[in-house]
């Protein structure tokens, strides 16, 4: 049965086999690409449809140091100030992954990089928040119900007590006037997701939580500001089974209910999504994403 809770909307999700349904095409618990089933079943309420069947599209980004690699649990990180460099190196203790997209090419620290059609996602100079480069996405548009997509992918082995997602996000125009498009994705486990939409399909930004047991659960959320980074924190405490999400350090979603499950976390930069819809361009920096035991 669906969950009601207080402010939110609670729907039913249709179908038995729920995994990975709200997101049709992308491969749960972190498949490579090639693998990836194009059509991840049918079902009702909001969905973004990405065919992670199809080619990456995307050009290579130059750099190739490699990083060192660091694990362990971390504090909430403070957004750095503009040009400060590389912001991985400033967190103590060091999160379980982080890429401040500075030093080293999108994959392999990325699991995989996606972009479908004419969509792009890759690094660039332009517009920074710390150090030289930053990850800018842009999803092609379409008149067709065709997926738009540009995102990158990463996968963290384990059952932790508590998941950190956190990133500085410049999206480049207000929420879109059409299609069905998310910019960020956590998945805890291979049946629990929680979906950040620029535009969902009831026609606005919202969080949106899908779990076994047909649980889907809808929380309006407001998109940072156009043309200004803004730092963004997911917190999900498993234990407490409870989510907080922040804006530059500001409750915006405070201590939700969340339902139970979380294996092997994944999580999705950039934008995706499908069709009919508008172009969007987004640009993210200074990725944290951190597991407690």
């Amino acid at each position: 049965m669906g969950r009601s809770l207080p402010g939110r909307v609670s729907v039913l999700v249709a179908g038995a086999a729920w995994a990975c349904a709200c997101i049709a095409g992308v491969a749960c618990g972190g498949d490579d690409a090639a693998t990836e089933p194009s059509d991840g079943g049918a079902a009702d309420g909001p969905a973004i449809v990405v065919d992670a069947s199809l080619p990456d599209a995307s050009a290579g980004d130059g750099g190739a140091e490699p990083s060192d690699a660091s694990d362990g649990a971390s504090e909430a990180e403070a957004a750095p100030p503009k040009d400060a460099g590389p912001y991985c190196t400033t967190l103590s203790p060091q999160p379980t992954f982080c890429d401040d997209f500075d030093l080293v090419d999108l994959t392999p620290k990325w699991d995989q990089k996606l972009a479908v059609s004419t969509s792009t996602i890759a690094r660039d100079g332009a517009i920074v928040t710390s150090g030289s480069m930053s990850l800018l996405a842009k999803s092609t548009g379409t008149n067709v119900a065709s997926p738009v997509t540009a995102l990158v992918r990463k996968t963290l082995a384990g059952a932790p007590t508590r998941v950190r997602f956190g990133f500085a996000m410049r999206p480049e125009a207000a929420a879109p006037p059409s299609g069905n498009l998310g910019y960020a994705t956590l998945e805890l486990s291979i049946n629990h997701l929680l979906t950040f939409y620029l535009r969902d399909a009831a026609g606005s930004p919202a969080l949106v939580e899908q779990a076994a047991g047909g649980i889907e659960v809808r929380t309006p959320l407001a998109l940072p500001p156009r043309d200004a980074w803004t730092r963004v924190e997911i917190d999900a405490d498993m234990t407490a089974k409870k989510l907080t999400v922040r804006y530059d350090g500001a409750k915006v979603v405070d201590a939700i209910d969340l339902a139970d499950g979380v294996l092997d976390p994944t999580v999705r930069l950039g934008v995706m999504g499908n069709g009919p819809s508008d172009p969007y361009v987004a640009r993210f920096e200074d990725v944290v994403f951190d597991l407690t035991p």
